[in-house]
């Protein structure tokens, strides 16, 4: 007999932001962190604004208000 295990779904824990890289860290213990040259929005700006930011959609997405840019889980999980 095989036992399966409901897989947990992932979620964001906490992020770091700095005026080049978002790190997201991952409730299953990875870090991934991704260039902020990645996205326009964030090009030029200033480092009180990109490092202004919050965990939304119940921990699956980071969204800065200046920029209206949300970055989702999926999408971080998926490049």
């Amino acid at each position: 007999m095989e036992i399966w295990k409901k897989q947990k779904s992932l979620s964001i824990e906490s992020v770091f932001v700095n005026d080049q890289t978002v790190c997201f860290f991952i409730s299953d213990g990875r870090t991934i962190s991704m260039s902020l040259s990645l996205y326009a929005e964030f090009n030029d700006a200033e480092q009180g604004p990109i490092r202004n930011c919050q965990i939304v959609e119940d921990s699956q997405a980071v969204y800065w208000p200046e920029f209206n840019k949300t970055i989702r889980l999926e999408e971080v999980l998926r490049d």
